[in-house]
């Protein structure tokens, strides 16, 4: 769970604007607050089905619901386990 959280947060950070690239991420900082907007879910999105080798297209909706940093790494922890279940 620790790697996923690493990349996610990475995944945030290079989605960010610029000025805010060197604020610290805290779990519970709102998406929104990060300067994180649809375009920055879409980068976030596709850095993390590379990072991962997983398929987040159809969780986008989620993705974009997610309140906090905590939540979106718990959902991505969530569809990193079920494709990686299924694989096996």
């Amino acid at each position: 769970m620790e790697n996923i959280k690493d990349i996610t947060l990475e995944a945030i950070r290079s989605s960010m604007p610029k000025p805010l690239q060197d604020k610290e991420i805290e779990l519970t900082h709102n998406m929104s607050d990060l300067g994180v907007d649809s375009l920055g879910f879409m980068t976030i999105t596709v850095a993390l089905e590379t990072a991962l080798g997983i398929s987040l297209g159809s969780y986008v909706a989620q993705l974009v619901q997610t309140q906090n940093v905590g939540e979106l790494i718990q959902l991505v922890a969530k569809v990193y386990d079920q494709q990686f279940a299924e694989a096996s």
